[in-house]
């Protein structure tokens, strides 16, 4: 099996179309630069975001780790579950707080995550940002590997089955709006 896997990681590169760049020197010329991150879920966001941080002695943000936060802070709050309606709108509300805060901080920072699509994408025309084309089958395949003994050991009710199709349920929805995204970075 891992010879298999192996090899569809090789693949990857015949299935996907390639990053896109956009505004990269606006982060690699400016010593307070700002570089965006966005991708499928195990399209590689983490592992490019952590190279290009230590090249460019940048500060790494995981803005999974940000939404997870502001996710169980509000929750608690209004004492709703945290997939709510309402708690969902005050954490996109509160993330796009957040991103305005750290384009004003100096400093190189790189923040990484698909939710950057979920904020108003007209914000991020001007800034560096890196769109991570990885085929759906690779990036699938990355995630479930990835998270697939967390959420299994948490919930063993979930069966594997279950939770395949709700990851490429959750990715077939970021398809969406990274392809929505990439139309506003390319002005049309």
């Amino acid at each position: 099996m891992s010879d298999y896997l192996d090899f569809l990681q090789e693949v990857n590169y015949f299935l996907s179309e390639g990053n896109k760049y956009y505004n990269f020197k606006n982060f690699t010329n400016n010593n307070n630069g700002k570089l965006f991150i966005v991708g499928l879920s195990g399209s590689g966001k983490t592992t490019l975001g952590k190279e290009l941080a230590i090249k460019f002695k940048a500060e790494y943000i995981q803005l999974d780790d940000i939404d997870r936060s502001f996710r169980n802070e509000i929750s608690k709050r209004l004492e709703k579950p945290k997939w709510d309606k309402r708690v969902n709108t005050l954490v996109l509300d509160k993330m796009k707080t957040f991103i305005q805060d750290r384009m004003k901080e100096k400093g190189r920072q790189i923040l990484e995550g698909i939710h950057i699509t979920f904020q108003d994408n007209k914000f991020f025309k001007d800034k560096a940002v890196i769109i991570i084309e990885t085929s759906l089958l690779i990036s699938t395949i990355r995630a479930y590997n990835r998270d697939i003994e967390k959420y299994y050991k948490k919930r063993g009710v979930a069966t594997r089955t279950v939770l395949l199709k709700t990851l490429l349920i959750n990715q077939k929805e970021i398809i969406k709006k990274l392809k929505e995204f990439e139309k506003v970075m390319e002005g049309k």
